[in-house]
């Protein structure tokens, strides 16, 4: 850890980082980029997806209006094709 401490300082950071911030920090940026969560589950190397949303889902935006979004369009009206037998009778 000695070699830690020392980059750390020569980096001018604060002596509480951990290496382990590293980790968070890594993580939070994959979220923000939209990377599955199953990505980021290998790639931290979690053995399981609910590890990985146990210690990060704190990080994951309310998505509360994305499902209500998703739900609506699915269980939408396909829209109506345009008649082809009807033609314009004026301009």
């Amino acid at each position: 850890m000695t070699y830690w401490k020392k980059a750390v300082q020569l980096a001018g950071l604060p002596n509480k980082l951990r290496a382990h911030d590293l980790r968070h920090t890594c993580a939070a940026l994959l979220i923000a980029a939209n990377v599955p969560t199953k990505a980021i589950q290998a790639h931290l190397g979690h053995s399981s997806f609910k590890v990985t949303m146990d210690i990060y889902g704190h990080l994951y935006e309310n998505a509360s209006d994305a499902v209500t979004d998703a739900m609506g369009a699915a269980f939408a009206a396909p829209p109506m094709p345009k008649p082809t037998n009807v033609r314009q009778m004026w301009s």
